[in-house]
């Protein structure tokens, strides 16, 4: 598994993509014209080891994980991850969410603070590309994805999104 960097890949369109900045999912609402979000889990489970030591926390984690689509067309897998205990904190409103975007809790809090992005290609037998495996398993490696952490009152949230290669039908 290649470590995470701040380069981004050869190809512009990609790269335009996984650089911008602020709401992903105001990006797509911009260029697409029906957006939606399909919740494929949110549930108390191991964080992935890698973003275990992200947060330094190895206790339980509350994973987030759903697609970002235009009408039926998946664009962005998105996996998000916090201590449980955080739930019942600064980031208790993200249990309430149900299939509403994240963005919408994070970009609309002052008090939730971004550190830069962070960028690598994910393949087929990384542990991120078994979870996109069992949600789409007709899916083709690698893909890029980008990740960073917010910050709600000293709390962090590692969200890692992972874009599909529909996104590139749609202009940064």
């Amino acid at each position: 598994m290649k470590p995470w960097t701040h380069h981004l890949p050869a190809d512009r369109r990609l790269a335009a993509w996984l650089a911008a900045d602020g709401s992903l999912t105001a990006h797509i609402r911009r260029v697409g014209h029906d957006f939606g979000v399909r919740r494929l889990l949110q549930r108390c489970m191991p964080a992935l080891p890698e973003e275990a030591d992200v947060l330094r926390h190895r206790q339980g984690a509350t994973v987030r994980e759903v697609l970002l689509m235009e009408g039926d067309v998946p664009l962005v897998f998105a996996h998000s991850v916090t201590s449980y205990r955080h739930t019942s904190g600064p980031w208790r409103t993200l249990c309430g969410l149900g299939s509403r975007p994240l963005a919408e809790l994070l970009f609309a809090d002052r008090s939730v603070v971004r550190q830069p992005l962070h960028y690598r290609a994910v393949t087929a037998i990384d542990p991120l590309g078994q979870r996109i495996l069992q949600a789409l398993p007709q899916s083709k490696f690698p893909m890029w994805a980008r990740r960073s952490v917010f910050k709600r009152h000293g709390a962090p949230l590692l969200v890692t999104e992972v874009f599909l290669p529909a996104i590139l039908k749609l202009k940064p």
